[in-house]
């Protein structure tokens, strides 16, 4: 990755444009025109926070276009934002607006796509101390890496190893920063080292630890004192005590599958039963039917019979009341009110037999709704023994057996939380004065024996003999000028 143009743009849209090349790059001229300002509109575009024009020239904002493996990335940042616009033909970053800040509610930081341009994972963390604490990886960190200042390049120590700084953290983290690109190196947790503050604070939270546990274990403690005692009061010892418990614990659960058992028949006795009602109700409505058929056919008969003997005694009129027409009928005869009689009573005999049955009937029913009130009160009464006698006195001596066994690692666990108690206090007896012998994180040992980061080359720089306002060549090389890189400025 490499700037390949930095741009000032004004308010009307003209812009001023600086094209660079691939390579070692040298801005040349004197004083007061411009050189320190490409280097500040840079580190601005890219999430810096010192302006790098003032007022009098006009500029409203400035980009920067990077050229990498798979294309290019312009940044573009406006002065009085904190946005800033990516456009980008390179697949590996994505264009959008992205923020200054580390962190954005609606955008994503810029520093994920520097990052990203220097193939470096967002996630990357750099040690920043002695302690190998660590911090993330930001473009800060190798900014000084690509923009060298005037006043970096003549001091006498290396201005990339040793970049001018006043605080030893940020030395730390500069060579840091350059080990990751130069060497690709890790800086995990583990070689993390721990402060005395966070010594003194694990400390703290073991002895939480151990005094909650102490607190949880007493009314175990407890509950077993008062079980040997309860053992005591029965003149017993606790395993014999156990046993007993045991043998109750056993009598009770035999009791309850048998109580269970013989629930289990009257449940289904109690279906059968109800079953067997249904079935009675339904041959006392068939029964009830039949006795209404019955009064019926023996209400019509009467009628007839009555008839039949009134027609007898006061013959039909020979002439119609109406029409005067002759009406000739002739009346019952004997047999015939003696058939009558004879149907009514075979009718009054089969009633009276369904009337015996209905009763009969009824009264089985009667039989079997007294069934089923004590069947079901015999099934409460069981339910009442499982679980108002059985379930909790199983349930309490299960508790005592628990508490039981139990005993003697609750003395033991007691015993070594007491134990482990006593020696953490006598740790902690001078811990602030504690000390601890860490290997202390030192950047420049972590370089490889081939990184000669005390020795480097010397660079002449000259002003060529092109006399063209807007030029200038440089030769760089130890003692002749042997790689020329020409860099044209648009003003």
């Amino acid at each position: 990755m490499w700037i390949r143009q930095v741009k000032a743009i004004r308010n009307d849209g003209n812009a001023s444009t600086i094209d660079l090349q691939q390579g070692l790059n040298c801005i040349i001229g004197p004083s007061n025109t411009g050189k320190t300002g490409i280097a500040k509109t840079i580190s601005f575009v890219c999430s810096g926070n010192v302006i790098p024009f003032t007022d009098v020239t006009g500029y409203a904002g400035a980009s920067v276009t990077f050229s990498t493996e798979h294309g290019e990335v312009t940044l573009q940042r406006s002065l009085a934002s904190q946005t800033i616009q990516v456009s980008s033909t390179d697949s590996d970053v994505e264009p959008g607006d992205y923020t200054v800040a580390r962190r954005g509610k609606n955008k994503r930081p810029i520093n994920s796509v520097l990052l990203t341009m220097l193939d470096v994972d967002e996630a990357r963390r750099i040690a920043v101390n002695e302690a190998y604490r660590t911090v993330a990886f930001t473009w800060n960190a190798i900014r000084h890496l690509l923009l060298v200042p005037e006043d970096q390049i003549v001091r006498p120590e290396p201005s990339i190893l040793l970049p001018k700084t006043t605080r030893n953290t940020t030395m730390t983290q500069n060579l840091s920063a350059l080990l990751v690109l130069a060497q690709d190196e890790t800086f995990n947790d583990e070689a993390r080292q721990e402060s005395s503050a966070e010594r003194h604070a694990r400390r703290q939270a073991v002895e939480r630890f151990i005094f909650s546990q102490l607190d949880i274990i007493e009314p175990r403690i407890k509950q077993l004192e008062q079980l040997e005692r309860d053992a005591a009061t029965e003149g017993k010892t606790v395993d014999s005590y156990i046993e007993k418990l045991r043998n109750t614990l056993q009598q009770l659960e035999q009791q309850r599958r048998k109580t269970i058992d013989e629930d289990a028949e009257l449940v289904e006795h109690i279906s059968a039963l109800h079953q067997e009602n249904e079935r009675l109700d339904v041959l006392l409505a068939q029964r009830e039917t039949l006795l209404g058929q019955y009064d019926s056919d023996l209400a019509r008969l009467d009628l007839q019979l009555q008839s039949m003997r009134h027609n007898r005694e006061q013959p039909y009129p020979d002439v119609c009341q109406f029409c005067h027409s002759t009406v000739h009928i002739d009346p019952p005869s004997e047999e015939d009110i003696r058939a009558r009689e004879n149907e009514m009573s075979r009718i009054r005999e089969l009633r009276n037999g369904v009337a015996k049955d209905q009763e009969s009937l009824r009264q089985a029913r009667i039989q079997v709704t007294q069934s089923i009130d004590e069947a079901q009160n015999a099934h409460q009464s069981n339910m009442e023994q499982l679980h108002r006698n059985l379930e909790p006195e199983a349930r309490t001596i299960r508790q005592r057996l628990d508490g039981l066994a139990q005993s003697e690692r609750i003395r033991a666990e007691y015993a070594e939380l007491t134990a482990l108690r006593k020696r953490f206090q006598a740790t902690l007896d001078g811990a602030d004065e504690e000390k601890v012998d860490y290997t202390k994180y030192r950047p420049r040992e972590w370089f490889h024996e081939d990184f000669y980061y005390r020795r480097w080359a010397t660079v002449n720089i000259r002003p060529c003999t092109d006399t063209s306002q807007n030029s200038r060549i440089v030769h760089t090389g130890r003692t002749s000028c042997q790689n020329p890189v020409r860099v044209t400025a648009s003003v």
